[in-house]
């Protein structure tokens, strides 16, 4: 009977350090598609402001023709310039959107394991919160942390301790009683 039971904890800590592998690996893809995203948002940026160069260095050669086909060209460019310019700038807006934030989260409070769940991922398996222990001698800490990685927008948040929902009066809150949720704005 001993022998089962051990030969099922290992099967199962094996599943578990496979899971982990796993989990971490889609952590580290994550991590450097919101690094690409960084790096092509920088380059929208920049794509912009050169149109914007362009744009002012065609307007000052305007200045300098008189009402001739150039100038009409040139008030084609300009044109197109302005377009361009706008787009980029949107593209560049939308591509920051996407890049996630990293947003620390706090619990206070006594208790033995701490997780923040939200809409963020449809309240389905949360962020767990880590102890930092202040030596207090009975497995119990009096402050959870986690750092949160997530894209800009609104979610409603609870904590989970020890098995209960919890709200905390420092964060902005929406509902009333069991639909009482917690806002965390992500900018």
């Amino acid at each position: 009977m001993i022998d089962q039971m051990i030969t099922l904890r290992t099967r199962l800590n094996e599943r578990v350090s496979k899971a982990n592998a796993f989990a971490k690996f889609l952590e580290k893809t994550l991590l450097e598609r919101d690094d690409d995203l960084s790096r092509a948002r920088r380059a929208l940026a920049n794509a912009a402001r050169e149109t914007e160069t362009l744009r002012a260095m065609a307007s000052d050669m305007k200045r300098t023709q008189s009402e001739t086909s150039d100038a009409r060209s040139l008030d084609a460019l300009i044109a197109r310039l302005d377009r361009m310019g706008k787009a980029l700038r949107e593209d560049a807006a939308d591509a920051d959107g996407a890049v996630l934030r990293e947003v620390p989260v706090i619990w206070q409070g006594n208790a033995s394991d701490v997780r923040l769940m939200g809409s963020f991922d449809d309240w389905t398996r949360g962020i767990h919160l880590s102890p930092e222990w202040h030596g207090h001698g009975d497995g119990m800490s009096d402050t959870f942390t986690a750092t949160v990685a997530l894209v800009p927008g609104v979610y409603e948040v609870k904590f989970l301790v020890d098995g209960e929902w919890r709200t905390t009066d420092d964060w902005p809150t929406k509902g009333e009683g069991f639909d009482r949720n917690m806002l965390l704005e992500v900018r």
